[in-house]
């Protein structure tokens, strides 16, 4: 199983500032990932032309199965937010407000996968830029509902993290039993940011009651141009489907 997160910076170019959606569904398709994650993906907006974004990036990409939120209105028209494309069923999926008083809204994405070994829970998040902002969204993520009841079922939770000091991992997310792939496989995080020259690891794929992660290595010089951010891929290597008697 092959997950990708990806900050789309809205399809608009981190070097040239130039809105090219084509871009952004090339470097997805050079992947070929199974549950492909989103953030700031635009919808109704003017500065990407008034194009639904999940709509088009679903059909052009080829996912039948999707779900997107709108975590922030804008002034003029439309708004952006997280989108999840899954090659899987996804059988259940809503939003969680992870909004703070006087920040900017927020949200993560919660999805049900049915993937071909079974039920897999799946977080979409894009995370404050203040640490103390950061840990308060991710505690209110692992204490809402569909987490704290999954118990060891596979889940997923990543995103855009803005963690550029790596302190989420110890502080929040060790505890609660999840691993992070970059770390798991590469003994650091990735980094992915500014996709040009990255220097910081904001993009992170954390996960718990799998059985092992791989990063996928790739520095095609495309993804440097299509958004602000690099992508991060990572293949995993599922529970076997329980035995049916």
């Amino acid at each position: 199983m092959r997950v990708l997160t990806y900050n789309i910076h809205k399809g608009i170019g981190g070097i040239d500032r130039r809105y090219e959606l084509d871009r952004i569904i090339g470097v997805i398709n050079h992947f070929n990932a199974d549950i492909v994650l989103l953030q700031e993906v635009d919808q109704r907006a003017a500065r990407s032309g008034f194009d639904h974004q999940p709509r088009v990036l679903a059909d052009r990409l080829g996912f039948k199965y999707y779900s997107a939120n709108v975590n922030h209105r804008l002034r003029r028209s439309g708004g952006y937010g997280n989108l999840t494309l899954s090659r899987w069923p996804i059988s259940h999926s809503f939003n969680i407000d992870i909004t703070l008083p006087f920040k900017k809204t927020r949200g993560a994405l919660y999805t049900e996968v049915d993937s071909p070994s079974g039920m897999l829970h799946v977080f979409n998040v894009h995370l404050g830029l203040l640490h103390f902002e950061r840990t308060s969204q991710l505690k209110r993520i692992l204490g809402a509902d569909p987490l704290s009841s999954v118990g060891g079922n596979p889940t997923v939770i990543a995103g855009d993290f803005n963690d550029w000091r790596g302190k989420l991992s110890r502080a929040v997310l060790n505890r609660h039993g999840f691993r992070e792939a970059g770390h798991e496989h590469k003994g650091r995080h990735v980094r992915t940011f500014p996709a040009a020259r990255p220097l910081l690891p904001l993009d992170r794929v954390y996960f718990r009651a799998l059985n092992s992660a791989r990063v996928i290595e790739d520095e095609a010089i495309h993804q440097r141009h299509a958004s602000d951010h690099q992508p991060l891929a990572v293949e995993f290597v599922s529970p076997a489907p329980a035995s049916k008697h």
